[in-house]
């Protein structure tokens, strides 16, 4: 299992109503992981799939004003909106 921090991309102010935060690839099929929302441009995720630090990200949700947005799912893709939102933390947390 590894555990990843990816930042956002610096835009938004993101949020959750504690509902589950999805990892999806190219923003399609949900893929097997654990996410959650660190702080408005953080997020960390737990998964088996295997990951190099600057893979790109994005964010899906929506706009709920000024700078704040609701966030849904995390994607990883090589088409992020924003440059800065990518992976900048790996580590294995079992034995494998």
């Amino acid at each position: 299992m590894m555990k990843y921090k990816a930042t956002l991309g610096g835009k938004w102010w993101t949020y959750t109503d504690n509902e589950s935060i999805d990892l999806r690839q190219d923003h399609l099929g949900v893929l097997p992981a654990t996410v959650k929302l660190i702080d408005s441009d953080t997020v960390e995720f737990e998964t088996e799939l295997d990951y190099q630090i600057g893979q790109k990200v994005s964010i899906g949700g929506y706009p709920t004003g000024k700078r704040n947005f609701k966030i849904m799912e995390v994607s990883i893709t090589n088409h992020p909106v924003y440059e800065n939102a990518k992976i900048i933390e790996k580590e294995q947390i079992d034995g494998n």
